[in-house]
């Protein structure tokens, strides 16, 4: 049995799921289970916000993080799921995965959600073992973040390049209307 662990936040399910497909789909293995779990609840409780709200309360800054902290605890929650793939379909109801596609372009952009980390004015990150351990509560380190400015400079152009770059996911788009 071959075990493959994936992590993160936005997508580590389906890049699970695909790892498995694929499997199958080459013919690599019969079948594939897919289990995919994903937590961040933890991380986002108010809890977690508390000391940073409070001091830069204290220090009378007026302490705005909605789009770049306080934003994610509303669009993410937890999931988990399974999933059993097999190289030939069951007579009870089975469906099919057509195609799985996904790309990154963290090699062309900054990092747009990070953690344990802060970003400096020249847009590197600076992680969290290079901080003073004061500033990790006083300033939310270990908070989940993204930068939304880079979204909306940045999300239309790589949508639009990636869907003219694959041109069955186009063709699904177009006939979809989801463009």
């Amino acid at each position: 049995m071959e075990i493959y662990s994936l992590s993160g936040v936005c997508l580590s399910g389906i890049q699970a799921l695909k790892t498995g497909y694929l499997a199958v789909a080459t013919g690599d293995k019969p079948n594939a289970v897919c289990c995919a779990s994903e937590l961040p609840s933890p991380c986002l409780l108010s809890k977690n916000y508390d000391e940073e709200y409070e001091n830069a309360h204290n220090l009378g800054k007026e302490p705005f993080m909605a789009f770049e902290k306080e934003f994610l605890r509303f669009m993410l929650s937890d999931g988990a799921g399974a999933v059993l793939m097999e190289n030939f379909p069951r007579e009870e109801k089975s469906l099919k995965i057509e195609w799985i596609d996904m790309a990154s372009y963290a090699h062309e952009l900054p990092a747009c959600m990070f953690m344990g980390a802060e970003r400096l004015a020249s847009g590197e990150l600076k992680g969290w073992k290079e901080i003073d351990s004061r500033k990790w509560i006083n300033e939310g380190i270990f908070v989940l973040k993204q930068d939304i400015r880079l979204l909306k400079e940045f999300i239309i152009k790589y949508c639009v390049k990636h869907l003219a770059s694959n041109q069955a996911l186009l063709a699904y788009a177009l006939h979809w209307r989801v463009c």
